[in-house]
């Protein structure tokens, strides 16, 4: 099987997404990678202190320029499945490749820690409906 992520264009590029992310003990806050064979971006997930109705995004995802520059890149939403009750965060970053939508999820060894494993984007119906663009897992 191969991961393609399908870009805001339209436009399919192959590649297989690695990456974590970790909660800090403060401000509500996370801080993660996500990686693939054209990138590898370190961020940190802030608490999105506007959010004012149900379906804006619980978190901003934030990149540092090289000068050091926090720089928006993205969005993300607390959600739980509805087939399992377990919590996750649904992401939508936007990388050099157009927006990629992947979830962060914990393992039966992760869960009720602070570490979540950071997994290609499936359409449940479960994700917010607005939110971008998805991977898609083909033969």
């Amino acid at each position: 099987f191969e991961i393609i992520p399908l870009v805001s264009n339209g436009l399919m590029k192959s590649g297989s997404i690695s990456g974590e992310l970790t909660a800090m003990d403060a401000d509500n806050a996370f801080t993660g990678y996500i990686a693939n064979m054209m990138f590898d971006l370190e961020f940190m997930l802030i608490e999105n202190s506007y959010k004012s109705e149900e379906t804006h995004p619980d978190y901003r995802i934030e990149v540092s320029s090289p000068r050091g520059t926090p720089i928006r890149v993205g969005s993300a939403w607390m959600a739980k499945s509805s087939r399992t009750g377990n919590d996750y965060l649904s992401l939508l970053i936007n990388t050099p490749d157009g927006d990629l939508r992947v979830n962060a999820v914990q393992n039966e060894e992760q869960r009720g820690g602070q570490t979540f494993s950071i997994i290609p984007f499936i359409d449940s119906g479960e994700q917010p409906q607005d939110a971008g663009a998805g991977l898609s897992l083909v033969a």
